[in-house]
């Protein structure tokens, strides 16, 4: 996550107008890089201080990863 969080952060705040639409949309896809790692992050049983790490972000990873194909899929229009 130290490797990642930078990666998308720094572009979005310094470059954001000398970036193309199409790299900032794709330095999104590293939150899967960063939700993944953050899900090891504290062990399942340091629960209430912080084990629940791991199910939010897993579920995020799902719903994130359900709107994407839904958007891939039924998208009916394509703004060029």
């Amino acid at each position: 996550t130290v490797i990642v969080t930078p990666l998308i952060t720094f572009p979005m705040i310094y470059c954001k107008k000398k970036i193309s639409y199409e790299i900032r949309k794709g330095l999104h896809y590293l939150f899967y890089v960063f939700a993944i790692a953050m899900c090891f992050h504290v062990p399942p049983n340091a629960l209430p201080n912080g084990g629940f790490i791991a199910p939010v972000l897993g579920s995020c990873i799902v719903l994130y990863t359900l709107d994407a194909m839904y958007v891939y899929i039924f998208m009916t229009e394509k703004i060029e």
